[in-house]
């Protein structure tokens, strides 16, 4: 049996946890409640980062480690740092650091908010019931700002502001999504979403 689903930076999570001093995930009533009451897979959102900074900062990492090392834990994702940030594989199971913008009416004139991914995660249950990433695959975008807002997949074949600027777009998503090694640990574009 298999499952996708795709996340966005408009998504609602399955699940959300702030851990904050003196918690840890292993101790936490809402992770063991979930899966206690019969959860297949465990989605965590995270809303951290440092704005405008695609490379994530040490909470984040620290965090989808601490995530990532619970056995009840599926997946990461973030938001909140309006860029694309690196999808990572870590302990066998993804974190997707940041989604940048998808559908946002960004008026901070900063490079890259105008930019956004979409991710399908697709999960697979073996013979004995477990569940494990079977692929994930990235949409990068780029929407425009000005009237009329238009969301625009950049592989998609078709122009979204011009053929330099799409591909300036993609060049730095791509690079973005790669900085910890996603394309070398199977995750890959999606040309037609």
């Amino acid at each position: 049996m298999a499952i996708s689903t795709w996340f966005s930076s408009a998504t609602v999570s399955v699940m959300a946890r702030t851990l904050g001093p003196g918690r840890s995930l292993h101790r936490d009533p809402v992770t063991a409640s979930t899966v206690t009451a019969g959860a297949d897979l465990v989605v965590v959102a995270v809303h951290a980062g440092t704005e405008y900074n695609t490379e994530p900062n040490t909470d984040q990492v620290t965090a989808a480690h601490t995530l990532l090392a619970s056995p009840d834990i599926d997946l990461v994702y973030g938001h909140h740092a309006h860029v694309v940030q690196p999808l990572q594989k870590i302990n066998g199971k993804w974190v997707i650091y940041g989604l940048g913008n998808n559908i946002a009416a960004q008026e901070t004139p900063v490079e890259g908010t105008h930019r956004g991914l979409l991710v399908r995660v697709t999960f697979s249950q073996d013979s004995t019931g477990a569940w494990t990433t079977s692929d994930i695959a990235w949409v990068p975008s780029l929407q425009n700002p000005a009237p009329p807002h238009r969301w625009c997949s950049l592989t998609a074949g078709t122009t979204c502001g011009s053929p330099a600027a799409d591909a300036e777009a993609l060049a730095d998503t791509t690079h973005a999504v790669n900085l910890y090694g996603a394309n070398t640990d199977g995750a890959h574009p999606l040309n037609h979403p």
